[in-house]
C-alpha cells in the first residue's frame, strides 16, 4: 500500500502538471490575434451537473484504489528496459519489508509440571 501511495502522489503531480501546461496553451491566444478574435480557444468548456449518487461514488473509489494499487506494474511494463531495474528495486524492497515485519517462529519449552509435584523444598 505504500509504494503504491508513493507512486499515487507522483501521478497526481504528474497530472495536475500536464493541466496547467494545457490551460495555459488554451489561455495563450494562436495566431497572435486579439483576445476575442473567431481562432482563440475558449479557456474553459461547461460540463452539465449530474447526480453521482452512492453507486457511482463507490464506483469511482474502488477504481480509483485498482488504479492505484496497479501503478507500480504499470510504471515497471511502461518504461521497458529500464523498467527492469525499477522493478527489482522494489523486489529487493518487499523482500526486506517483509523479513522485518514476519513472525518469528513460535517455540515451545515444556511441558511443565504445576503442582506439588514440581515444587521441591529444602
Amino acid at each position: 500500500m505504500a509504494l503504491s501511495l508513493a507512486y499515487t502522489i507522483l501521478a497526481i503531480g504528474a497530472i495536475t502538471e500536464s493541466k496547467a501546461t494545457d490551460v495555459a496553451a488554451v489561455e495563450k491566444p494562436s495566431g497572435g490575434g486579439a483576445l476575442g478574435s473567431a481562432d482563440a480557444a475558449p479557456a474553459t468548456a461547461t460540463r452539465a451537473d449530474a447526480d453521482v449518487g452512492l453507486g457511482g461514488f463507490v464506483l469511482g473509489v474502488v477504481t480509483l484504489l485498482g488504479i492505484s494499487l496497479t501503478l507500480p506494474i504499470l510504471v515497471v511494463f511502461g518504461s521497458l528496459p529500464s523498467g527492469l531495474i525499477t522493478g527489482a528495486i522494489i523486489a529487493f524492497g518487499l523482500q526486506q519489508a517483509w523479513r522485518m515485519i514476519g513472525t518469528t517462529a513460535l517455540q515451545v519449552s515444556g511441558p511443565f509440571r504445576i503442582g506439588a509435584d514440581a515444587v521441591t523444598t529444602t
